[in-house]
């Protein structure tokens, strides 16, 4: 598995964005009638599944270091690029799944998803996630 950092950024006054990336591992399973293929994201401490319909979901640990707190998002984002996750061309912006305040040097488990049916045309082409995870407050 080949990831990518594309390291942080400072987003705003007292933000943070972490960005990690990796290339799509496609489900090879069986599907029934009515199912939809996915393809699938692994990130090592987070993991993603995109459905052929749009359906996204992402889950995952965050940890925080500093004893005050702050605010986490967990968020994904899809793009196409050649062998994976090389030139990529995201197709949107990050969408965030999740929203937790964190303290005491907390790791806690994000988790969420939706449906963006304008990914279901670009299902087939897309080879590349990023995991995006932003801070606001005491950051790391």
């Amino acid at each position: 598995m080949a990831l990518s950092f594309t390291g942080l950024s400072i987003a705003g006054a007292g933000e943070i964005v972490k960005r990690q990336q990796t290339p799509v591992k496609k489900s090879m399973q069986w599907l029934a009638p009515g199912d939809t293929a996915k393809s699938e994201f692994d990130f090592g401490e987070a993991k993603a599944i995109l459905r052929g319909d749009g359906e996204w979901f992402i889950e995952g640990m965050v940890k925080h270091n500093r004893v005050r707190c702050a605010t986490y998002r967990l968020g994904i984002r899809f793009g196409v690029g050649s062998k994976g996750c090389a030139n990529v061309e995201w197709i949107a912006e990050p969408i965030y799944a999740s929203s937790r305040k964190q303290c005491n040097s907390a790791i806690l488990n994000h988790s969420g998803g939706n449906i963006m049916p304008e990914l279901s045309a670009d299902f087939e082409k897309i080879t590349c996630a990023q995991k995006v995870i932003k801070c606001s407050g005491v950051c790391n």
